[in-house]
């Protein structure tokens, strides 16, 4: 799998990436597909305010899939809230 970005939108918060799989047995390519996805991003702060003004309460945020504060060697945060 290879992927690059095509277009990046820092206005936008979004970033155009180009994806290219194969499918491979041994050396021989069996299949092939290419994709564009749209990925946009969210600071935290961001998401917090969006569930909050979405009627979610007891909104939380942690590092990974454990119980640690988020901290910047975590891979990405996950988010749990009631409604």
């Amino acid at each position: 799998m290879h992927t690059r970005a095509l277009a990046v939108d820092p206005l936008d918060q979004s970033v155009v990436l180009e994806v290219h799989i194969e499918k491979r047995r041994g050396e021989k390519l069996v299949a092939a597909e290419e994709h564009q996805l749209l990925v946009r991003c969210f600071l935290r702060d961001e998401l917090l305010m969006m569930l909050e003004r979405g009627g979610f309460v007891d909104v939380r945020v942690t590092g990974d899939y454990g119980d640690d504060p988020p901290h910047p060697d975590h891979q990405f945060l996950v988010f749990g809230a009631l409604r």
